[in-house]
């Protein structure tokens, strides 16, 4: 029962896939730039130092970038343009959610994507399938999850340093690669002025700081 639900899901999967392919994509009067990072929180931070560069890099196309659904809310502290959340379990489970975003990927008619991570995912490769994008631009990595069978599906891959480095290198490498002069790649987190009230929050409710402490001082830690 289990494999006949399996083929099916497959079936549906596929015929989703080329109604999306057959959909007519509208002429854009602005070229547009997507950028895939669907990947976990702590990866998404080790990243974010490159979001600046990307709008350096590219400073006439919107940028719409794609992340992982738990990253909406730091993406939005880094990151000004469109954002598109990606959640795994639905594009795997639900063919309407999957229907809608692979649609709404390719009404965008992006002329650019990118999707700069080294350890490239099977959901990411698929996505710059579908995206029919003039310029598909991703890292020729390694890792357990990726399918060198896929690099097909782009029209430029970056060929990384042979030597173990690490992320926030790995990110510079590719960055720089595109054209850009990286002056800084480790991450930095400014906490908003509602962080600040959540953690005085918390630290009054544990009696680490007293209320007379935070109204002498005027303002949240």
């Amino acid at each position: 029962m289990q494999k006949i639900k399996y083929a099916l899901k497959k079936i549906l999967f596929k015929l989703v896939e080329l109604a999306i392919i057959f959909h007519k994509k509208p002429i854009n009067i602005q070229k547009k730039l997507l950028l895939i990072r669907i990947d976990a929180i702590g990866d998404f931070i080790i990243f974010s130092p490159m979001l600046k560069y990307y709008k350096k890099l590219y400073p006439n196309y919107p940028i719409t970038l794609l992340v992982n659904k738990v990253n909406k809310e730091l993406a939005e502290r880094y990151f000004t343009d469109e954002i598109i959340t990606f959640d795994r379990k639905k594009f795997n489970k639900n063919i309407i959610y999957r229907y809608k975003l692979l649609l709404n990927i390719r009404k965008e008619n992006f002329d650019i994507v990118i999707y700069p991570t080294y350890s490239k995912e099977p959901w990411g490769d698929y996505l710059i399938k579908i995206s029919d994008a003039k310029e598909k631009i991703g890292f020729d990595g390694e890792g357990k999850v990726v399918n060198k069978n896929n690099n097909k599906y782009y029209t430029r891959l970056v060929k990384p340093i042979p030597n173990i480095i690490t992320e926030p290198e790995r990110n510079k490498e590719f960055m720089e690669a595109l054209g850009a002069k990286v002056d800084d790649c480790i991450p930095s987190f400014t906490p908003s002025l509602k962080d600040k009230k959540k953690a005085t929050e918390i630290l009054l409710k544990h009696g680490l700081i007293d209320s007379k402490f935070v109204k002498n001082k005027g303002r949240f830690l």
